[in-house]
């Protein structure tokens, strides 16, 4: 299964060889909020997000995972009779 991970910019960018080495070593440090499955998103948005293999802002698709964190967030209960 296809997976959106969504993660929050928590500081400055930076040059560093020694975290990921020479192929990648323009790094910010950031926080991981969750993993969404691509197919629970609206089509629209599995199309602007198709193709992306990196860090990228996600500003037209941002009020559907604002809504995923939401529901990630909520307190489940349960009911017993």
């Amino acid at each position: 299964m296809r997976r959106i991970h969504v993660s929050r910019c928590t500081g400055p960018y930076r040059y560093d060889l020694t975290t990921f080495g020479e192929r990648a070593p323009h790094v910010r440090p950031v926080r991981y909020l969750m993993s969404i499955a691509r197919a629970d998103l609206p089509l629209g948005v599995q199309t602007r997000l198709s193709g992306r293999l990196t860090v990228f802002r996600a500003d037209p698709v941002w009020p559907f995972v604002r809504e995923a964190l939401r529901e990630a967030e909520r307190p489940t209960t349960a009911v017993i009779p």
